[in-house]
């Protein structure tokens, strides 16, 4: 059973029904554009996130848990804002959202 492609069906639905726009990325893409190799493992794209947030340290002994969660929403979210800044809010111009990233 495909329980994460039924997610996805189900998530898509709801976001078209609210008239929301769907777009899909390559895995391949995003795994290019933080390794620098579009056929690099999760352990590699896990590592060079790591190095690229200066994290590796202090999640050394989670690194297993974070190649195996983290991994894949990380790189999408580093790959996006680095593809479209533009899409983001600059919370130093929008004082009344700081409060929510302290």
């Amino acid at each position: 059973m495909l329980k994460l492609g039924r997610a996805q069906g189900v998530a898509m639905a709801a976001a078209m029904t609210m008239g929301l726009e769907i777009q899909e990325y390559a895995p391949k893409k995003i795994k290019q554009s933080i390794t620098g190799n579009g056929n690099a493992s999760k352990e590699q794209v896990a590592a060079m996130l790591l190095r690229l947030f200066n994290l590796k340290e202090k999640f050394k002994e989670k690194s297993k848990e974070i190649i195996n969660t983290k991994t894949d929403v990380t790189g999408f979210l580093v790959w996006f804002v680095e593809n479209f800044p533009s899409s983001f809010v600059d919370i130093k111009k929008k004082p009344e959202l700081q409060s929510n990233f302290k």
